[in-house]
């Protein structure tokens, strides 16, 4: 049952890709962008955050420096 555990708006069932795909028709731009820079930089500010974490030192390992340095070989997700 959608929506049972999380409160949402419009229940949407199926594949989230073919779903969103079937939504971007239907998305208007916004002219007025400047929440998006808010975003961005706290975003930004996050992965410095990771990486501080991912960085300290642990014995016998930190297992955030395991997923921190695995990440960017993994293949990408099919899309």
């Amino acid at each position: 049952m959608l929506g049972l555990r999380y409160p949402v708006d419009v229940n949407l069932h199926g594949d989230a890709t073919d779903t969103l795909r079937a939504l971007l028709p239907l998305l208007q731009r916004k002219t007025e962008r400047s929440w998006r820079e808010g975003i961005e930089q706290e975003v930004a500010k996050w992965w410095q955050t990771l990486e501080q974490r991912a960085m300290a030192k642990a014995n016998p390992v930190n297992p955030q420096r395991v997923v921190w340095e695995m990440s960017p070989r993994l293949p990408p997700m099919p899309s």
